[in-house]
C-alpha cells in the first residue's frame, strides 16, 4: 500500500473541531500519521470517536478512501447524518442491507456485516481503501455476533490500516498481539484508563439514602426482621428521583431493562411532576405533532403517552418505539427538553448523550437464559454516560435496591478494573464455509480458521496449562521423595488399607449387582483384589510415620486431581473448535446438494450470497417461491424467514396466525433441514415465524400503519424493524439471482412496497 499522503503527516495536532485534544487522542493521531494500525480502548463517553473523526475528515480531504463500520443501524445511520454534515453529501455513503446511498463516495458507513460480506464477496470494492475503523470493536466478545469481527479481522487485506475503537478492555495488548500475529502489521496500543469526568457509585433505598453494599445488607437485615411477612417493594423510581432532584443531579438516564416498565415508570412520573414550564411543553407538543403528521400513528397508546411524558420534560426509549419518534426523543434529549428519560440497554450503545446521572433500576437482566447480574462491561457502558465535560465535577450513578430482596451478589462490580477481558465467540456459518470453498484451497481454509482469535487465546491458554502442568509433575515427583522406603509399595499399610476398601465396596457392589456381564467384570476385579491382598506381606510403621505418609498422600491426591483437571482443560483448549465446526456445516451442505467433489455446486453458489438462514432462503428460492408468490406474498414470507417473537422458547409454531400463502410447504422443507442439522451438527438453527406475515402482507397491499399494527399484535418498532429486516433479505435475493432480470424487478417492487411512509429510513 502506499503510504499515506504528506497532508497526513502534519506536526503534532493540539486542537481538533474546537476541542483541545487530550493526551491520548494526540498519541493515537500521531500513530495514524504514520500509517499505523491503532486500537484505542477507552471508557465510554471520553471522546474516542473524534479520533476517528480526525481521521475520516484527513483521507477524505487528501482524496483517500475510508469505511467506518458499526455494529448496529442506528449508529450507521447517525454518523452518516454527522459525516454528511461534515463533510457534505458527496463524500458520504451508506451501506446497511436495507439501505443503499451513494455506495462509491470516499467514505463509506456500513454495519460491520456488510463490511465482512464485502471482504468474501467483493473484495475488489475495497481495494483503494487506506483504513477501515472498528466502532465498538469490543463487540468481537459478543455471544451472538462476534465472529463477524473476527472474520473481519481475519480477511482484512494485509495492505489496508484500520482504528479500532473499544470500551476499556483488560487484554487489549492480547487483541492488539493476535491481530499483528495473523496480520503481519504493528498494531498500537493507546489507554486511556482514568475518566475527564470521574465517577461516583452509589446504591439507594428509600429510607437509608445513600451506602454501600455493606450498609444495605445491614438495613435489608432489619427491615426483614421488622416485616417478615411484606414483600412489596420498599423503594421505587419515585423515590430515588426524588432525592436525585433534591441534590440537583438532574438530568437523568433511567436504565430499566423492560420496555413495558420504560413506558408505565414514565407515567407515573408524569403524573406527580413535570421538570418544564407549560410553554415549553406547549413546543414540545407541536414538535411532536409535526413529526409524527405525515404518518397515521396519532391513536397508537404508546405515541400518546409518549407525547403526554414529553410534554412534562420526561422521556421513554426503548426499541419497541418506532425509529420515528426514537430520533424525536433523542433530539429533545440533546437539547435539555427532557430531564429524565427511561431507557433500556440498547440506549447505551454509541449515542453520546451524556448526562449528569445515570440509574439503574435493578443490578439485573433478563436475558434468553433467565435473569443474571449485569456484567462489569454492561454496567460500565451504561454508567459511563454520567458526567458532562466542562460542567461536572462528577457522575453520579446510582443502584435502586429493594430491602425486601436484597442480595449482595445481584450487584456488578464497580471498579473499572474487574472489566471482563475479550473472549473469542468465533463460530463459522454456512455462508462463510461456502465462501472459503469458492475461494481457497483446503490448505489455506485450515490456515485461516487456525487464525481466529478463539485459536490465538487457546494457543496461549494451552501454554500455560502446559507450564502448570509440568510444575505439578515436578512437585509431585519431589513429594514423592518424602515417603518411607514402603511409601507406594504393595506392602506399605496405607496401600493395604486402600485395598481392603476397594475390594469392600466391590463386594457390595456385587451383591447389587444383577446383570450378568457386570456381576462376571466385577468378579474378576475381585478376585485380583483378593490375590493381592493374600500375597501381601504386612509391615508394621511407627505411628507417626504413617501419620506422615497419610498426609502426603492427601497431599499427591490434591495434586493428581489437579493435574488431570487442567489435562482435560488443555485438550479442550488445544483442539480445534473452528475446524470442527467448518468440518459439520460442510456435512450438512453435502448432503443437501450445495457441495459435491467438485466443489460448490449452483445450489450453493446461490447460499453464498445469503447472509440470514442461507439453507431456508435458497431452498425458498429453487422451490420457485419468489416466481409464483404474488408480491404481497413474498414481502410477508421474507418478513417471517428469521423472526423470533420476542416471548422467548418454544416460538416456532406453538402459535400459528394464519399466513397469506400456503405455509404447509414451508414447514415440509424446514422439517428437512431440521433433520439433516440435526443428524450432522446435533442442533436446528433454521428460524421462521409467521406471526407478523399478515400484517406484512396488509402493508405490501397498501394498508395504513394502524392497520397493519392491528394485525401484528406487537410494538410499533418490532413491526418496523421486521419489515427493514425483510427489506435486507430482499436485497440479498436479489444479489443471489441476479442474472434473472424480470425476478430481480419484482423483488425490486416488493421492496418499494415495504419501504415506505413510517418504514423508510430517512437520512
Amino acid at each position: 500500500m502506499d503510504e499515506i499522503p504528506q497532508t497526513l503527516t502534519a506536526p503534532t495536532v493540539e486542537t481538533y473541531r474546537g476541542y483541545q485534544l487530550d493526551p491520548f487522542q494526540k498519541e493515537a493521531i500521531a500513530y495514524l500519521q504514520n500509517n499505523r494500525s491503532v486500537l484505542v480502548a477507552a471508557p465510554t463517553g471520553v471522546g474516542k470517536t473524534l479520533i476517528a473523526d480526525w481521521l475520516v475528515e484527513q483521507l477524505v480531504n487528501a482524496g483517500r478512501e475510508v469505511v467506518y463500520t458499526a455494529p448496529i443501524k442506528a449508529l450507521s445511520n447517525q454518523k452518516f447524518r454527522e459525516f454528511k454534515n461534515l463533510l457534505g453529501d458527496d463524500s458520504v455513503g451508506i451501506i446497511t442491507g436495507d439501505v443503499v446511498l451513494n455506495p462509491e463516495s470516499p467514505l463509506r458507513i456500513m454495519t460491520t456485516e456488510i463490511f465482512r460480506n464485502m471482504l468474501h464477496e467483493d473484495p475488489e470494492r475495497l481495494e483503494n481503501v487506506s483504513y477501515v475503523i472498528f466502532d465498538e470493536i469490543h463487540y468481537l466478545s459478543d455471544e451472538d455476533r462476534g465472529t463477524i469481527w473476527e472474520e473481519s479481522l481475519i480477511f482484512l487485506p494485509e495492505r489496508m490500516r484500520f482504528l479500532g475503537l473499544s470500551a476499556t478492555i483488560p487484554n487489549a495488548d492480547e487483541l492488539a498481539e493476535w491481530i499483528e500475529t495473523i496480520k503481519g502489521q504493528e498494531v498500537k496500543v493507546v489507554r486511556q484508563l482514568d475518566r475527564v469526568v470521574p465517577l461516583e457509585h452509589h446504591l439507594f433505598a428509600a429510607g437509608v439514602g445513600v451506602g454501600s453494599l455493606e450498609t444495605m445488607a445491614k438495613a435489608a437485615a432489619r427491615w426483614q426482621e421488622a416485616h417478615p411477612a411484606d414483600k412489596g417493594p420498599t423503594s421505587t423510581h419515585l423515590d430515588l428521583l426524588a432525592y436525585i432532584q433534591r441534590r440537583r443531579q438532574l438530568p437523568c438516564l433511567y436504565f430499566v431493562f423492560s420496555r413495558r416498565q420504560c413506558e408505565v415508570k414514565a407515567a407515573e412520573l408524569a403524573q406527580r411532576t413535570s421538570f418544564v414550564p407549560p410553554s415549553v411543553g406547549r413546543q414540545i407538543e407541536q414538535r411532536f405533532d409535526a413529526a409524527i403528521a405525515r404518518f397515521d400513528l396519532g391513536k397508537l397508546g404508546m405515541v400518546r403517552e409518549l407525547r403526554r411524558c414529553l410534554a412534562r420534560g420526561i422521556g421513554f426509549h426503548h426499541a419497541g418505539l418506532l425509529p420515528v419518534l426514537k430520533e424525536l426523543v433523542e433530539m429533545l434529549f440533546q437539547e435539555k427538553l427532557i430531564h429524565v428519560l427511561y431507557c433500556t440497554e440498547t440506549f447505551s450503545v454509541g449515542l453520546n448523550m451524556p448526562v449528569k446521572t445515570v440509574c439503574f433500576d435493578s443490578g439485573m437482566k433478563y436475558t434468553s437464559q433467565g435473569y443474571r447480574t449485569l456484567t462489569t462491561m454492561e454496567y460500565f457502558q451504561m454508567a459511563g454516560r454520567a458526567g458532562r465535560r466542562g460542567i461536572d465535577k462528577r457522575g453520579h450513578v446510582y443502584t435502586l435496591v429493594d430491602l425486601a430482596r436484597f442480595r449482595p451478589e445481584d450487584f456488578p462490580k464497580v471498579d473499572e478494573r474487574a472489566i471482563e477481558p475479550l473472549q473469542s465467540q468465533f463460530a463459522v456459518s454456512y455462508n462463510s464455509v461456502l465462501n472459503l470453498l469458492l475461494n481457497y484451497t483446503e490448505e489455506e481454509i485450515d490456515e485461516l480458521l487456525g487464525r481466529s482469535f478463539a485459536s490465538f487465546q487457546g494457543g496461549a491458554r494451552a501454554r500455560a496449562l502446559e507450564a502448570e502442568i509440568a510444575s505439578l509433575k515436578a512437585e509431585r515427583d519431589a513429594l514423592g521423595e518424602e515417603g518411607c522406603h514402603l511409601f507406594g509399595q504393595a506392602h506399605c499399610p496405607l496401600s493395604l488399607d486402600k485395598t481392603k476398601n476397594d475390594l469392600k465396596r466391590l463386594k457390595s457392589r456385587l451383591k447389587r449387582t444383577r446383570n450378568p456381564e457386570t456381576r462376571a467384570r466385577l468378579a474378576r476385579r475381585l478376585a485380583r483384589l483378593t490375590e493381592r491382598l493374600e500375597g501381601a506381606r504386612p509391615r508394621v510403621c511407627p505411628h507417626h510415620q504413617v501419620g506422615r505418609c497419610r498426609a502426603l498422600a492427601r497431599k499427591l491426591r490434591k495434586l493428581a486431581e489437579r493435574e488431570a483437571a487442567l489435562s482435560e482443560a488443555l485438550a479442550e483448549a488445544t483442539g480445534r473448535e473452528g475446524t470442527a465446526a467448518f468440518q459439520a456445516r460442510r456435512a450438512v451442505l453435502q448432503e443437501l446438494g450445495y457441495l459435491d467433489r467438485e466443489g460448490v455446486t449452483s445450489r450453493g453458489r446461490i447460499a453464498a450470497r445469503i447472509h440470514v438462514q442461507e439453507l431456508l432462503v435458497t431452498e425458498l428460492i429453487l422451490g420457485g417461491y419468489p416466481e409464483r408468490l404474488t408480491e404481497s406474498e413474498l414481502c410477508a414470507l421474507a418478513v417471517s424467514v428469521d423472526y423470533e417473537p420476542r416471548n422467548r422458547g418454544g416460538f416456532r409454531f406453538s402459535h400459528r396466525p394464519k399466513a397469506p400463502y400456503a405455509e404447509a410447504p414451508i414447514r415440509g422443507i424446514i422439517r428437512h433441514l431440521d433433520r439433516v442439522e440435526l443428524r450432522h451438527l446435533g442442533e436446528s438453527t433454521t428460524r421462521y415465524a409467521a406471526q407478523l406475515a399478515l400484517a406484512a402482507y396488509i402493508w405490501a397491499q397498501g394498508g395504513s400503519f394502524a392497520e397493519t399494527l392491528r394485525a401484528a399484535e406487537t410494538d410499533p418498532g418490532d413491526v418496523v424493524h421486521a419489515f427493514r429486516r425483510g427489506i435486507d433479505l430482499l436485497r440479498q435475493m436479489k444479489s443471489a439471482i441476479a442474472g434473472d432480470e424480470m425476478l430481480v424487478e419484482k423483488l425490486n417492487r416488493c421492496i418499494r412496497r415495504l419501504d415506505r411512509d413510517v418504514v423508510a429510513v430517512e437520512l
